[in-house]
């Protein structure tokens, strides 16, 4: 089967390619905005890349008007996140976990999880998550466009 995601399924890209690796695993990426205040976000792009240097990536799709979410430009300016492992269960609170989360006043963005202190890194870290992977470092961001 061949797909023109460019063209013809471009409004069905995202879909299809999720769609490809299954099961998808989701993780929520917690950065530290402009303001403070943290910010949440659910990525299913991501990916630990090399053991040594450890790397890990994840791509935080634009808003559906073309926008940046508020996960890349919070790690362009402090080079820190939190990459929190999560069942599909976990933290749902009610809300579906899919829909991204900021904090207002220092409120804590994800309904019921609760905050924990990094270890190594400014944001906070989910408590219930299985793993948290605290990264620091040199962030390159490349957007390409079609």
């Amino acid at each position: 089967m061949k797909l023109d995601l460019k063209n013809e399924f471009a409004e069905r890209a995202y879909q299809i390619l999720t769609g490809l690796v299954t099961p998808r695993p989701i993780a929520m990426v917690t950065t530290l905005c402009a303001d403070g205040s943290v910010s949440a976000a659910p990525i299913s792009f991501f990916k630990l890349l090399d053991a040594g240097p450890v790397t890990c990536a994840f791509a935080p799709c634009d808003r559906h008007d073309g926008a940046l979410k508020d996960a890349e430009p919070n790690v362009r300016a402090i080079h820190e996140f939190v990459v929190d492992l999560m069942d599909d269960g976990d933290c749902r609170g009610g809300e579906p976990l899919r829909r991204p989360y900021r904090s207002v006043n220092a409120r804590w963005p994800v309904q019921g999880c609760m905050p924990r202190p990094s270890s190594m890194v400014k944001p906070q870290r989910i408590a219930e998550s299985p793993a948290s992977l605290e990264c620091r470092g040199a962030t390159h961001c490349y957007r390409f466009r079609s």
